[in-house]
């Protein structure tokens, strides 16, 4: 299958965004830890997207193509998220690329199949509910047995465990990010396995070059829990979403994660949680797919549309 232009520059153009907004998500453990610079850290996440792309890509694109979009909804779909991306960037707002793609796709789908698809539509609302409740239980009890773990080690082996350890769950994180939202964002297009390599260099470019205040920014949530405060939100956050791959199923990896420190923080130390940062992540979390679903359906149905009725 070809791809135009267009839609090959809006693709790599999202991409950009996705490694700034989203990407930095995977960098701000072991950074603001300081375990890894930062092109390090840009370094392990490029790898961990790719593998997660190339492994478990194809599921969610296989959700997401059951039902495709019309050629001519190409462009729309894709200008969605980038507007969004792009305010919420500019802002220091996480911003699910997951749920804003599925809202804007559902929006389509709707008119192109005459009623949205419920039974898609049932999955996706238990999933994304689920995967942030679930990472706070699970990191939580993650948490406690770690500290009961590391309870009366040597100083230099816990040291050494905290390093390899989080530089383990950060690869693993990408890598679920590679899976889950790499593979949404080749599939509501139904991008050629090809174009996967253009994909990887926007996300690469984005998070490498572009995106030091915005990791910095999350960062600043990770950085007072302490090591293992920072693993137990990783390995939750990115372990629920992991789940919601295996079904095939877009989530969002940033709210899953936000989960994850809010289930740290309430066994270790409460007043570590961003409560500003949760307010914005909850709303991001809440409208994101809402957003997306009106953004499509209104100028679908007006402009591009071939349905009379």
């Amino acid at each position: 299958m070809g791809m135009n232009i267009a839609t090959l520059v809006l693709l790599f153009s999202v991409s950009i965004l996705f490694g700034i907004n989203n990407g930095s998500v995977c960098q701000a453990g072991i950074v603001g830890s300081g375990l890894f610079t930062f092109k390090r850290a840009s370094l392990l996440v490029g790898l961990g997207l790719l593998l997660g792309s190339l492994v478990e890509g194809w599921k969610t694109k296989e959700f997401i193509t059951t039902y495709e979009i019309p050629a001519n909804a190409e462009i729309l779909i894709l200008t969605i998220p980038l507007f969004l991306l792009l305010i919420s960037t500019i802002y220091g707002i996480p911003m699910s690329i997951a749920h804003l793609l599925t809202g804007a796709w559902l929006g389509i789908i709707m008119i192109d199949a005459g009623s949205i698809i419920f039974n898609a539509l049932i999955v996706l609302i238990i999933v994304w509910v689920a995967t942030p409740i679930a990472a706070i239980f699970l990191s939580s009890l993650l948490y406690v047995i770690l500290r009961k773990i590391a309870y009366k080690r040597r100083l230099s082996t816990i040291a050494s465990f905290n390093r390899i350890a989080l530089t383990i769950s950060s690869l693993y994180t990408s890598y679920v990010l590679g899976s889950n939202n790499i593979g949404l964002l080749m599939g509501v297009v139904n991008a050629p396995l090809y174009i996967l390599p253009t994909i990887v260099l926007g996300v690469l470019i984005g998070s490498m070059f572009m995106s030091p205040k915005f990791t910095k920014a999350i960062g600043e949530d990770f950085v007072g829990m302490g090591p293992l405060g920072v693993l137990s939100s990783l390995i939750s956050g990115s372990f629920t979403v992991w789940l919601a791959t295996q079904i095939g199923c877009p989530a969002s990896l940033t709210n899953s994660i936000m989960g994850g420190i809010i289930g740290a923080g309430l066994v270790s130390n409460p007043s570590i949680v961003n409560m500003r940062k949760l307010y914005q992540v909850t709303l991001s979390w809440a409208l994101a797919g809402l957003i997306g679903f009106l953004l499509s359906y209104f100028p679908y149905i007006l402009f591009l549309s071939t349905k009379t009725s």
